[in-house]
Protein backbone atom coordinates (compact mmCIF):
# COMPACT_ATOMS: atom_id res chain seq x y z
CA UNK A 1 0.00 0.00 0.00
CA UNK A 2 1.36 3.72 -0.88
CA UNK A 3 1.14 5.62 2.38
CA UNK A 4 0.39 9.50 2.55
CA UNK A 5 0.79 10.72 5.90
CA UNK A 6 -1.01 14.11 7.13
CA UNK A 7 -0.41 16.11 10.13
CA UNK A 8 -3.43 17.71 11.63
CA UNK A 9 -4.24 19.80 14.24
CA UNK A 10 -7.99 18.87 13.67
CA UNK A 11 -8.34 14.84 13.43
CA UNK A 12 -12.21 15.50 13.00
CA UNK A 13 -12.65 18.16 10.52
CA UNK A 14 -9.74 16.37 8.42
CA UNK A 15 -11.65 13.06 8.29
CA UNK A 16 -14.55 14.50 7.50
CA UNK A 17 -13.02 16.23 4.72
CA UNK A 18 -11.59 13.03 3.38
CA UNK A 19 -14.56 10.66 4.03
CA UNK A 20 -17.41 12.79 3.78
CA UNK A 21 -16.26 14.99 1.26
CA UNK A 22 -14.53 13.16 -1.03
CA UNK A 23 -15.47 10.17 -0.58
CA UNK A 24 -12.30 8.19 0.96
CA UNK A 25 -13.20 4.95 2.41
CA UNK A 26 -12.67 4.28 6.02
CA UNK A 27 -10.37 1.26 6.70
CA UNK A 28 -9.35 0.55 10.10
CA UNK A 29 -6.99 4.24 10.97
CA UNK A 30 -6.39 4.63 7.43
CA UNK A 31 -8.53 6.15 4.39
CA UNK A 32 -8.44 4.39 1.16
CA UNK A 33 -8.61 6.56 -2.51
CA UNK A 34 -11.84 6.47 -4.42
CA UNK A 35 -11.19 3.84 -6.59
CA UNK A 36 -7.59 2.38 -5.27
CA UNK A 37 -7.29 0.50 -1.91
CA UNK A 38 -3.99 0.29 -2.77
CA UNK A 39 -3.66 3.77 -1.39
CA UNK A 40 -4.28 5.84 1.70
CA UNK A 41 -4.01 8.21 3.68
CA UNK A 42 -2.84 8.03 7.74
CA UNK A 43 -3.85 11.21 9.32
CA UNK A 44 -1.59 12.37 12.56
CA UNK A 45 -1.79 14.31 15.90
CA UNK A 46 0.22 17.46 14.43
CA UNK A 47 2.41 17.43 17.94
CA UNK A 48 3.74 21.16 16.79
CA UNK A 49 4.63 19.79 13.25
CA UNK A 50 4.00 22.14 10.93
CA UNK A 51 0.29 21.28 8.99
CA UNK A 52 -0.55 21.77 5.19
CA UNK A 53 2.69 20.77 3.41
CA UNK A 54 1.77 17.85 1.29
CA UNK A 55 0.98 17.45 -2.29
CA UNK A 56 -0.28 14.54 -3.55
CA UNK A 57 -2.87 13.09 -5.98
CA UNK A 58 -5.17 10.18 -7.37
CA UNK A 59 -7.23 9.24 -10.98
CA UNK A 60 -10.78 9.86 -11.27
CA UNK A 61 -11.79 7.48 -13.21
CA UNK A 62 -15.03 8.58 -15.02
CA UNK A 63 -17.31 11.66 -14.87
CA UNK A 64 -14.07 14.26 -13.65
CA UNK A 65 -16.43 17.29 -14.32
CA UNK A 66 -19.52 16.21 -12.59
CA UNK A 67 -17.09 14.93 -9.88
CA UNK A 68 -15.51 18.22 -9.59
CA UNK A 69 -18.64 20.12 -9.69
CA UNK A 70 -20.40 18.00 -6.74
CA UNK A 71 -16.82 19.28 -4.61
CA UNK A 72 -16.99 22.70 -5.52
CA UNK A 73 -21.15 22.72 -4.52
CA UNK A 74 -19.86 21.11 -1.17
CA UNK A 75 -17.37 24.48 -0.40
CA UNK A 76 -13.98 23.03 -2.09
CA UNK A 77 -11.57 25.74 -2.59
CA UNK A 78 -10.20 24.71 -6.59
CA UNK A 79 -6.80 26.22 -7.67
CA UNK A 80 -7.72 25.43 -10.94
CA UNK A 81 -8.88 22.85 -13.63
CA UNK A 82 -7.80 22.38 -16.99
CA UNK A 83 -8.72 20.50 -20.00
CA UNK A 84 -6.13 19.52 -22.23
CA UNK A 85 -5.37 16.94 -24.98
CA UNK A 86 -4.72 14.00 -22.42
CA UNK A 87 -7.11 14.95 -20.72
CA UNK A 88 -7.97 16.78 -17.18
CA UNK A 89 -6.12 17.97 -14.58
CA UNK A 90 -7.17 19.80 -11.40
CA UNK A 91 -5.90 21.19 -7.86
CA UNK A 92 -7.32 22.15 -4.83
CA UNK A 93 -6.91 22.38 -0.97
CA UNK A 94 -7.65 20.46 2.06
CA UNK A 95 -9.54 21.96 5.25
CA UNK A 96 -5.80 22.08 6.31
CA UNK A 97 -4.29 23.50 3.24
CA UNK A 98 -2.42 20.48 1.57
CA UNK A 99 -2.48 20.53 -1.86
CA UNK A 100 -4.40 17.78 -3.43
CA UNK A 101 -3.96 16.96 -7.73
CA UNK A 102 -6.53 14.73 -9.35
CA UNK A 103 -6.40 13.79 -13.05
CA UNK A 104 -8.51 11.85 -15.89
CA UNK A 105 -7.87 10.42 -19.16
CA UNK A 106 -11.65 10.30 -19.68
CA UNK A 107 -13.63 13.60 -21.41
CA UNK A 108 -16.61 14.00 -20.11
CA UNK A 109 -19.69 15.50 -21.73
CA UNK A 110 -19.08 19.16 -21.07
CA UNK A 111 -22.60 19.99 -21.59
CA UNK A 112 -23.90 18.59 -18.31
CA UNK A 113 -22.00 20.35 -16.03
CA UNK A 114 -21.44 24.56 -16.90
CA UNK A 115 -17.63 24.98 -16.25
CA UNK A 116 -18.26 28.98 -17.66
CA UNK A 117 -18.65 29.79 -14.07
CA UNK A 118 -15.35 28.74 -12.82
CA UNK A 119 -12.53 31.42 -12.90
CA UNK A 120 -10.31 28.70 -12.66
CA UNK A 121 -10.93 26.70 -15.56
CA UNK A 122 -8.83 26.49 -18.63
CA UNK A 123 -9.23 24.44 -22.22
CA UNK A 124 -5.76 23.69 -23.58
CA UNK A 125 -5.14 22.71 -26.79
Amino acid sequence: MVNVYLFTDDYDRLFNFYHKTLKFKDLDCVLTFPENDNAGIWLLNSHGNPTGLSYFGYEVKTNFLSYCDSLISLGVKFEMVWSQPSGYVARFFDSDGNTIQITSECFDDTNEVDTSNWGFFNAIK
